[in-house]
């Protein structure tokens, strides 16, 4: 009788065992490479004003780049197609860190301030020049 009581017990642990080391690993799925998941070029056609409203991007076609370095740095280009004129392209300085919080991804510059944030395919990047300020509104192509 005690023979299949310890029998009983070391199957249980070793049941225990088996049953822990064949569960789903969810670290991927909680903490997903931010990096892969913004890379790519998104079609900015609204902007933002700093007044709050958005009106569609006329005179020239955007399109923000967005190249991944690692799970949690990407760098940052805007080019620019004017009506009738040759395409610019003007990359931001540096990269740039990507901060997590639930299914938003922040953009934060190396001094710490936001910059923008990617949400379900769309992505708003604040920029401003002599000719455009705002905040770009875009969706992954």
């Amino acid at each position: 009788m005690k023979t299949i009581q310890t029998s009983a017990y070391l199957f249980l642990i070793a049941l225990t065992f088996v049953l822990t080391s064949c569960g789903k690993k969810t670290e991927d799925v909680v903490n997903p490479d931010a990096g892969a998941q913004v890379a790519g070029s998104y079609s900015a056609d609204r902007i933002r004003t700093p007044t709050g409203q958005i009106g569609a991007i006329t005179g020239a076609k955007l399109t923000i780049l967005v190249t991944r370095l690692n799970e949690t740095q990407v760098t940052l280009a805007l080019r620019s197609v004017p009506t009738g004129k040759a395409a610019q392209t003007i990359e931001f300085p540096g990269s740039v860190d990507l901060k997590r919080s639930g299914k938003v991804i922040d953009f934060i510059l190396s001094d710490g301030s936001k910059v923008g944030n990617y949400n379900d395919g769309t992505l708003e990047l604040e920029y401003e020049d002599p000719t455009l300020a705002g905040t770009l509104i875009g969706k992954k192509q």
